[in-house]
């Protein structure tokens, strides 16, 4: 209220840059606090959180005739995305540190399945408190403002509890002493030699950008979609948004026993439900065909500039299409959900795989060299000897969250911008409705009501083709995994006894 279109445009102009940026500086930041001694992850990760907290209550504190509109828009959403991306990669590269195994990181993420259905309950109430006022009692906010306030310091309370319940790293215990410690760039390279030969990190970043993509995308677009395609059934439309996140939260809890199993994994389960995801897209996308080939009776005249041009006959036909393909999307999420939650158990793996992919690239050099200048006596051969895989360096995760962060977050930016270059030309005028239940009510042409029926359909079966064709070939699993999860083992026995050692 109060900030005109132009300084929206041009705030958000700036945050397209500060967006990919900020996630860069998280992953720096990440390690060299820890590198070079200045504490553990976990103190950032509290720092961070409460940051965040901060930052989403100053959101809506009233700052009327204080600070001029745009700069309190443009301090609020740069501070909240960046405390933001901080608690994201802190949390992310704790499940590395705190969980050695892949059975242990899918317990803590059957918990975190729960706390995400009591953030949905938060989030619900809150969004009822931010509507109940009405129309007659604009700006009366007292209410919502004294719940964000109790949900903030909660936050806040509910970390340092949580930080302190962890087992507490030692300040600097894995960082070199100060004046003999490396630069950054100078310990960029040779893990920049090693990334590039990682190929299961390529494939999980690939498949991380275009779902995370594809989940943003929608997360913002499926609230104008839905109440189009659904136009004449507006109570079903907000069915459809509203039971969306439960069920994929639920289905994530659900599927965290079966990735327990040894024979199935995160991989076999996020495999399936790609499959399941491939299928649900392919029927939607046939139904959406079959109905683009019955058009005298889909879309010609069931859906007009005007709701008394419809004839009851194919408004029932229309209304049942819609319902089908609304469903279908709803399926969609359902099955992508636990591919993106289980995003932080796959990522912790492939850091960990860090130290084979470098012990094998300094076995391939060696035989490289026995084979170029012949056999040497005092040098074992490849047949014969085995590179020896190192611990994982501390400053290591870091480094992948920000390579993953320069990947994936210029495609986060990308699809909103055609997600509105596609309905704004097929007819969507935003803010055209009078509130955003009010979808219904509006004039919907024959182009905007076929694009929003497609637009989920084609992008969503088009993702599953390719992410089906790249996890494919994702490798780390099995005896693969076993082996990085053995070293590991090995490793932290080796750590603890040299620990005992005085």
């Amino acid at each position: 209220k109060g900030i005109k279109p132009g300084e929206v445009a041009a705030v958000h102009a700036l945050f397209a840059f500060w967006n990919p940026l900020n996630d860069i500086a998280a992953g720096f930041l990440a390690d060299e606090w820890v590198a070079r001694g200045f504490g553990s992850r976990l103190a950032l990760a509290s720092w961070a959180n409460m940051g965040w907290a901060a930052s989403s209550w100053l959101a809506f504190l009233d700052v009327q005739g204080l600070v001029p509109v745009w700069l309190h828009y443009a301090t609020v959403i740069f501070a909240a995305d960046g405390f933001a991306a901080m608690a994201a990669a802190v949390q992310s590269l704790l499940l590395t540190e705190q969980a050695a195994e892949e059975r242990q990181r899918i317990q803590i993420q059957r918990l975190n399945s729960v706390f995400g259905c009591g953030e949905w309950a938060v989030m619900a109430l809150a969004y009822w408190l931010w509507d109940s006022p009405g129309p007659e009692r604009q700006g009366d906010m007292g209410t919502f403002r004294s719940y964000l306030t109790v949900v903030c310091v909660g936050s806040g309370l509910l970390t340092l509890l949580a930080t302190r319940g962890l087992q507490q790293e030692e300040a600097g215990r894995y960082a070199l002493p100060r004046k003999a410690q490396e630069p950054f760039w100078r310990r960029l390279r040779p893990f920049v030699r090693t990334a590039m030969r990682h190929g299961n990190f390529w494939r999980y970043a690939v498949v991380c950008a275009v779902l995370e993509a594809e989940t943003l995308f929608f997360r913002q677009f499926d609230v104008v979609l839905l109440p189009i395609l659904l136009r004449s059934w507006p109570a079903m439309s907000r069915t459809l948004l509203v039971v969306g996140d439960p069920l994929c939260g639920a289905l994530s809890f659900a599927l965290t026993w079966v990735a327990e199993q040894p024979s199935v994994g995160t991989y076999g389960v996020t495999q399936a439900t790609l499959r399941i995801r491939l299928a649900v897209c392919s029927a939607s996308v046939a139904l959406l065909c079959w109905a683009m080939a019955n058009r005298s009776t889909y879309g010609r005249e069931g859906v007009a500039t005007e709701p008394n041009l419809v004839t009851s006959s194919n408004l029932q036909a229309e209304t049942c299409l819609a319902f089908v393909l609304g469903v279908l999307m709803v399926l969609c999420r359902a099955a992508t959900r636990p591919t993106t939650s289980f995003n932080g158990i796959i990522f912790a793996s492939v850091i960990r795989e860090h130290p084979l992919v470098e012990a094998e690239q300094r076995q391939e050099n060696r035989v490289s060299d026995v084979q170029q200048h012949g056999f040497d006596d005092t040098c074992p051969s490849s047949s014969s000897h085995q590179a020896p895989v190192v611990t994982v360096p501390n400053d290591i995760a870091g480094k992948y969250w920000m390579l993953r962060a320069a990947l994936v977050k210029p495609l986060n930016s990308l699809g909103p911008i055609l997600g509105s270059s596609a309905l704004s030309a097929a007819g969507y005028v935003h803010g055209q409705q009078n509130n955003r239940f009010a979808s219904h009510q509006m004039p919907v042409n024959v182009g905007l009501w076929w694009t929003s029926a497609a637009l989920p359909s084609v992008v969503s079966w088009m993702v599953s083709l390719l992410v089906i064709s790249v996890w494919g070939r994702f490798s780390l699993h099995g005896a693969r995994l076993e082996k990085v999860a053995g070293e590991t083992a090995a490793q932290q026995g080796a750590g603890s006894e040299c620990s005992k050692t005085p």
